[in-house]
């Protein structure tokens, strides 16, 4: 039998029933999406040059529109949790990018962490490929400390937290990394999110139809697009790309505008 021929069937791992009601809890911002499709668009058509310089910050910015694109796929099906892990990751991209943005000196160090990650692999041998003198680039990051090496966490030498401050980021902390931390890392918040609570005090595992999941996921949904957001506009300002200003502008104004009609209505309900 040859492969042409082989029947299997086909998996389906969609909710539509999440897909749903997420659609309805989240129609107003959703109805956007062509707007905010258009300055994606508008911006990642430009090419840049094929070198470091040229390549990085341009990059980052296309995955972080990958990384929107599954919380999309994970947070319309109501996996909250795991669409806040995405974002977490698609938040320090644009915090990179940010970082590379103001200081371009340092593109190479970020380039260069790649041969730590290569080494910790055990794929050495992928390193030497890549240029033979790798250690000596990977020695950058390396210091002794009490007479033992200690290797750099990050390509950058301030931890994320502390870039993120010294960039000026700080609105972005709570939402794009404090929260998802919650869950990526083991915690007890995780536990008592996935559990349901009855009249006479006994507990119920919930691992689906959660509304403590759904609200998460709406909020990756949000916070995703206001990244994405900021993250276009750091495109437009790094390339210099003034004809997507337009385009760009548009998509901001009517996004900013839902996303300030569902802050102040959410505040409206809590006074009830």
């Amino acid at each position: 039998m040859t492969s042409e021929s082989k029947k299997f069937k086909v998996f389906h791992f969609s909710q539509p029933t999440e897909e749903h009601l997420f659609s309805e809890r989240n129609a107003e911002l959703l109805n956007l999406l062509p707007d905010l499709n258009n300055a994606m668009d508008s911006v990642f058509k430009h090419t840049v040059t094929a070198n470091r310089e040229g390549l990085t910050v341009f990059m980052l910015g296309r995955r972080c529109s990958n990384d929107l694109a599954e919380i999309f796929l994970l947070a319309s099906n109501g996996y909250g949790f795991a669409a806040l892990g995405v974002l977490r990751s698609m938040f320090e991209k644009f915090v990179d990018a940010t970082y590379l943005h103001q200081h371009p000196d340092k593109v190479d160090a970020f380039w260069n962490y790649y041969f730590i990650q290569l080494e910790k692999l055990g794929w050495e041998d992928i390193a030497e490929s890549i240029d033979p003198n790798w250690h000596a680039s990977a020695s950058e990051f390396k210091k002794e400390v009490n007479k033992r090496k200690r290797t750099q966490q990050r390509w950058a030498k301030e931890n994320l937290v502390q870039a993120v401050k010294d960039l000026g980021l700080e609105a972005h902390l709570k939402s794009g990394y404090y929260l998802p931390n919650v869950f990526i890392h083991n915690s007890a918040a995780e536990i008592l999110f996935g559990l349901k609570k009855d009249t006479n005090g006994r507990f119920t595992p919930v691992d689906s139809n959660n509304p403590s999941e759904r609200g998460m996921a709406d909020l990756a949904l949000r916070h995703g697009i206001v990244l994405l957001l900021n993250v276009l506009d750091l495109e437009i300002k790094h390339y210099a790309w003034d004809d997507s200003k337009p385009v760009f502008q548009v998509a901001l104004d009517k996004i900013t505008a839902q996303l300030q009609s569902l802050v102040q209505n959410g505040a409206a309900k809590k006074q009830e």
